[in-house]
């Protein structure tokens, strides 16, 4: 159960994942905010996110100590929470999670090529089927995350030629006389405000993929090493971008993404083609976790297989998901709006609530015998089982985490309620007024760039 993979490899994976089609939606986020609110915002889950990834960092410690290994979300749960039931919960929305967030890359794709074609009126149901069979190949071969490391390394530089080339030409272009950009939004409201607000927890919610980066990783125990390099640049990207593009664009940014805030011209083709080239990459990666998840309980063994036959297998569930994540990208066909109801719907308890859920079940299961679970160091995590397992949550165990953590995890509970239920009711309403004024779900819905 040892992998191969380095904290740094996990890093390049975990930043393709999670930084590409979410920074291209925080310019309109702030146009909804404001700077200083949606500043705020992304420093607040910046916080909470790298919080919840030590405790499943934790969580995945404790239970290696136990000699059993934490593949996924919903083995986690299996042991944690405890029974099958709430395996296959969590099982259900972790990745349904990533199923919906392909779908979306799909989308960013079809709009990609309509960037790179502009000067053809291609249809985006066209442009989307187009974009997936140049996917296919790809999804095919590649099926485990080492092998697409090297490729979430150069997707990296890739995406930030992207930004690079958007900002120049908004700030060659200038700021137009009228652009208001206001610190606070003139028309924040409750809706707005928890609509937007999905749109960043989703930037941060890299969490569903943890557990299978520390399954393939050779030291596990260095995975919080990753956020020493991801934390502060996503932060920083996520902020420069966002504020730069609102400086330029101010309350006039669309919902269709940062990259279509730039004039027809041939800079506007290579960063299309730029963003399609990355996106493809990113797509690649949560592919290859569903395809996996997919051909493990439907043909276990054959996603690790080499023989020609456990392949075809391989390949014929990965062109499952990708024709069924392009469908659903088609049913949904606006960019914001899809990442907020994911955000809202999903991201929301995949990464900030369960990763609390899991490490008190671990806790409540446990009870130590010369170690405390939550002073216990990283690098201890791979010892020698010095914890006895219960076979009954126990909530006195629990109670050996220190009260100002239980108060902060009640506190991020209540938050991401809150904000699940009122972002994903503000994003259901804001699809409905998009179908009004942007066409129908597949409907021709040509490109229009500034």
């Amino acid at each position: 159960n040892v992998g191969h993979m380095s904290w740094r490899d996990a890093s390049w994976v975990m930043l393709a994942d999670v930084v590409g089609t979410s920074i291209l939606t925080f310019s309109f986020v702030a146009a909804q905010l404001g700077s200083v609110i949606t500043v705020v915002l992304m420093v607040a889950c910046c916080a909470f996110a790298v919080y919840t990834a030590l405790l499943m960092c934790r969580t995945h410690g404790i239970l290696r100590r136990k000699g059993i290994y934490a593949t996924s979300m919903g083995e986690a749960a299996r042991h944690t929470l405890g029974g099958d039931a709430s395996a296959m919960f969590v099982f259900a929305i972790v990745y349904g999670y990533a199923f919906l967030g392909n779908s979306t890359y799909v989308l960013v794709l079809g709009q990609a090529l309509q960037g790179v074609l502009h000067n053809f009126e291609l249809c985006l149901p066209q442009a989307v089927a187009v974009s997936a069979v140049c996917c296919w190949p790809f999804v095919c071969v590649v099926r485990n995350l080492q092998e697409s490391t090297t490729l979430c390394f150069a997707n990296l530089i890739v995406l930030v030629g992207v930004v690079v080339l958007v900002l120049g030409s908004l700030v060659l272009q200038g700021r137009a006389p009228g652009v208001h950009a206001p610190f606070v939004a003139d028309h924040l409201s409750f809706s707005s405000f928890f609509g937007a607000s999905t749109n960043i927890l989703y930037g941060y919610a890299g969490h569903w993929l943890y557990f299978e980066l520390m399954t393939e990783m050779e030291k596990p125990e260095e995975f919080m090493k990753v956020f020493g390099i991801n934390a502060p640049v996503q932060l920083a990207a996520y902020i420069l971008t966002s504020m730069l593009a609102y400086y330029y664009v101010g309350n006039a940014a669309q919902s269709s993404g940062l990259l279509f805030a730039m004039p027809q011209s041939v800079w506007f083709s290579v960063a299309s083609f730029l963003l399609f080239a990355h996106v493809i990459v990113v797509f690649l990666i949560k592919t290859v976790v569903l395809t996996r998840f997919a051909v493990s309980h439907f043909s276990p063994g054959s996603e690790k297989s080499s023989k020609l036959r456990d392949r075809l297998i391989y390949a014929g569930w990965a062109t499952v998901v990708l024709v069924v994540g392009s469908l659903a990208a088609l049913a949904i066909p606006f960019f914001s709006q899809f990442l907020g109801l994911i955000g809202g719907l999903f991201a929301a308890p995949i990464s900030y609530l369960f990763p609390v859920l899991f490490y008190c079940g671990a806790v409540g299961r446990t009870t130590p015998e010369q170690e405390d679970a939550w002073s216990m160091p990283m690098t201890s995590m791979d010892g020698t089982a010095d914890d006895v397992a219960v076979d009954k949550f126990v909530w006195g165990n629990v109670r050996r985490i220190p009260r100002t953590a239980r108060f902060g995890f009640l506190l991020i509970l209540a938050v991401v309620a809150v904000v699940a239920v009122a972002g994903t009711i503000s994003e259901i309403r804001s699809i409905i007024q998009a179908v009004g004024t942007e066409g129908a779900p597949l409907s021709c819905q040509l490109l229009h760039p500034g």
